[in-house]
């Protein structure tokens, strides 16, 4: 009989996932997560069509994102109603979602295996806001597959694209917006050397029809708080990743993987869209919240730019003790409570 043998940086994975469950299940219960054990309770008597037009909660469950509740449903009967287990499970969940996603990339992006455990800590500390993972539970859920799908795209496997895609949007139906730059930007990277030029305007032509339509949309939805100058640590955090991203890419495009202009043509529509929503501060954070999913590329652009211009040995010490840092300054900021055992009560 074979010995069965754990990598280390298996191990370590396993380790790190096991803390955030910890941290996770050990939180208080407000906010967001208040509203989803109220669901997971409710199946405890109800039946899972029973959720729908349902008046006793504060936010209406709409039949266009059932897959979410449907879950939920699943680990209620599974767990007993045991509320811990259901935000335990869901956490770890997302971060094994992502971390299949991010490992299937890696490989197709031919980074070398001895790299991956790396990459998984950037992705876990520095690009994943982890205080959010127990409040905007659906919304990470369904964008823990995002990954898989740009590996979907990337492979040009359209068919296994499209329905990964509805899976996605099924929970959660904002996504639709990001799914739809994914494909346009998969429709640049594929034409762009082709024809540059008619590629660029037929982009710029569907581009500019979406914007049109999304924003109408979004406008009819009547988020009444006022335009204002939107002041966030994570904004700040985020322009120093995508300066350095953007310079790195036009300085050193020719010497970038080809990959790279599926993710910048992608950044360039997001960040339009984005300046587009500043007319509500509520829309314009609920979206700038899918750049969580698309940090872990800018970084691993930004590696791979101080591997180019041999500065690598001077920057890992500092740049590893960066991301923990950051790990440890969101874990201090965060609006929960930790260590509380409320979801135990």
């Amino acid at each position: 009989m074979k010995n069965i043998t754990i990598h280390q940086n298996t191990f370590f994975t396993i380790l790190l996932l096991f803390v955030l469950f910890f941290l996770n299940i050990s939180r208080n219960i407000d906010n967001d997560l208040s509203n989803y054990i109220e669901i997971f309770n409710f199946f405890q008597n109800h039946d899972f069509l029973e959720i729908f037009g349902n008046s006793d909660f504060l936010f209406t469950v709409k039949p266009s994102e059932p897959v979410f509740y449907f879950i939920t449903f699943l680990f209620s009967k599974l767990f007993f109603g045991k509320v811990y287990l259901f935000v335990g499970a869901i956490t770890l969940t997302f971060y094994l979602n992502f971390i299949f996603g991010i490992s299937k990339l890696l490989r197709k992006f031919e980074v070398p295996e001895k790299n991956n455990f790396s990459y998984i800590c950037i992705l876990i500390l520095a690009c994943i806001n982890f205080s959010e993972t127990s409040h905007l539970l659906r919304q990470y859920f369904a964008a823990s597959f995002l990954p898989l799908l740009i590996f979907y795209l990337l492979n040009k496997n359209i068919l296994k694209a499209i329905l990964l895609s509805i899976f996605i949007v099924l929970t959660h139906n904002s996504l639709l917006i990001i799914i739809f730059l994914l494909f346009l930007s998969k429709f640049y990277h594929t034409y762009y050397s082709k024809n540059l030029l008619l590629t660029n305007i037929l982009t710029i032509i569907i581009f500019t029809n979406f914007l049109y339509y999304s924003l109408n949309y979004l406008n009819a939805l009547s988020y009444f708080d006022e335009p204002s100058d939107i002041k966030y640590i994570s904004i700040y955090y985020d322009f120093l990743i995508l300066t350095l991203y953007f310079t790195f890419t036009f300085v050193l495009k020719k010497k970038l993987p080809t990959w790279n202009i599926f993710f910048i043509s992608f950044t360039i529509l997001f960040l339009f869209f984005l300046f587009n929503l500043t007319f509500s501060e509520t829309v314009f954070l609920r979206f700038y919240l899918n750049i969580e999913w698309f940090r872990i590329f800018y970084f691993m652009i930004i590696i791979f730019s101080f591997n180019i211009l041999n500065i690598n040995k001077f920057y890992k010490i500092f740049f590893y003790f960066a991301i923990l840092i950051v790990f440890i300054l969101r874990f201090v900021v965060s609006p929960w409570h930790y260590f509380t055992f409320d979801l135990f009560r």
